[in-house]
């Protein structure tokens, strides 16, 4: 660059012998900044700025999400801290006020709080250094990636651990990574998948980015159900389970995925919040990180009996195949015309195997073949929202007063 004629400039570093050879014209700052976070060279560690709070600004969702979106974390060394707010902002949107209506009571009372830490903390700092550097000896790295969710958020953090020959070794976060649950109501294990997926994903892309020779990775989960999709056989499962789990399985292998009791599980504290205080707790992982893997924990099998068996096959039965496999082809279309169409389409072959030769219908579908298949889907909406009034309206029974439909006079259409 020099020979160039090409002054570098504003170039920051740790190490004093570069900045003699930058030759800088200027005095070189302190603090610099990188990707959003501040970096103290003295100290060699990384600042989260916490969002700046003006008491005297209205509660508005206006001014929550500016607030919000102040707090740059790439990494997610507080992502326990800020998914608080991301879930407080999904509520809100849920609740459909506008952009500068004062937000509800409900919600003031966790954004109160949520701004008086930010106010007190100030900022949050850590070691920038993973210490990956060998020094010149072979060094053993491992990642260990957590995955959790709860009911309102799910998140996953992958972890460095590193052993020298000496025998010294220690463990530190890498990156994290939290999102809010669907708002579309999913079942707790489906979102413990989606955390694993998740988990998955950040492990491959810090592998990419590392570009160390990673000797192990580990994914921990606290979800047993989970675990059993994983290491089951993926074409057993229902879509969205199956589509999730191969795609975990094409970056991970299941011999790679522990069990994790939830108490220790890191990642719980990415899905259910916590105070800025706690976050630093969860940067060095669970304390059995630091010894060898006898000391690890060990999934406890249950033992079930045949009674407990048979209740977990009947629940099975009356849950999974009565919403998933009736409604698992409207999910697969995101357009009504389409999902008649493709519904015309099988109600002719069902009547096709049932006719002879001749009497079977070829060539495009016709408008009474759509005609009839959307009846099919009107009726399965129907006896959905009024399943009690169908029956009561069958037996020739008066309707509820509190039935939707007292004031419509319906009756069976189709």
């Amino acid at each position: 660059m020099r020979k160039g004629s090409y002054t570098l400039a504003k170039w920051v570093s740790n190490s004093g012998e570069i900045n003699d050879v930058t030759q800088q014209t200027e005095a070189w700052k302190e603090i610099g900044t990188v990707l959003g976070l501040t970096w103290d060279r003295w100290k060699d560690t990384l600042i989260v700025k916490l969002p700046a709070v003006n008491a005297s600004s209205m509660d508005t969702e206006r001014q929550v999400l500016k607030t919000v979106a102040s707090l740059i974390d790439p990494l997610g060394l507080v992502a326990p801290f800020a998914v608080v707010a991301k879930v407080l902002l999904q509520k809100l949107w849920l609740k459909g006020i506008d952009w500068d209506d004062l937000i509800p009571k409900d919600v003031a009372s966790v954004w109160t709080g949520w701004k008086r830490e930010c106010a007190a903390s100030f900022a949050v700092e850590i070691e920038r250094s993973m210490k990956l550097v060998p020094d010149g000896k072979e060094m053993q790295i491992d990642l260990h990636t957590f995955c959790d969710a709860s009911e309102t958020a799910y998140g996953a953090v992958v972890y460095v651990k590193a052993k020298k020959v000496s025998g010294e070794q220690f463990v530190n976060i890498v990156m994290a990574k939290t999102r809010v649950a669907p708002v579309k109501r999913v079942t707790l294990p489906r979102l413990e998948l989606l955390a694993a997926l998740l988990g998955a994903r950040l492990t491959l892309f810090v592998k990419d980015q590392l570009k160390l020779t990673i000797r192990k990775a580990y994914c921990w989960t606290d979800s047993e159900v989970v675990l059993s999709w994983i290491k089951g056989n993926p074409s057993g499962w229902k879509p969205f389970v199956r589509n999730r789990v191969e795609e975990i399985l094409q970056t991970t292998e299941p011999s790679q995925w522990r069990y994790c009791p939830t108490g220790q599980n890191p990642a719980d504290l990415a899905s259910r919040g916590c105070s800025i205080k706690k976050v630093s707790v969860w940067w060095h992982g669970p304390s059995w990180l630091m010894e060898d893997e006898h000391g690890w924990p060990v999934r406890n099998i249950k033992r079930i009996t045949t009674e407990e068996k048979q209740s977990v096959k009947r629940l099975v039965v009356q849950i999974a195949s009565q919403e998933e496999e009736r409604f698992s082809l409207a999910e697969r279309y995101g357009r009504f015309v389409h999902l008649v169409r493709v519904t015309a389409t099988c109600l002719r072959f069902a009547d096709n195997c049932r006719y002879i030769q001749q009497h079977r219908r070829f060539g495009p579908v016709t408008s009474t073949e759509l005609r009839k298949a959307e009846k099919v889907w009107f009726r399965i909406a129907q006896q959905e929202a009024f399943t009690r009034e169908l029956v009561l309206s069958g037996s020739q029974e008066r309707l509820p007063a509190s039935t939707k439909l007292i004031h419509l006079d319906p009756f069976p259409g189709f």
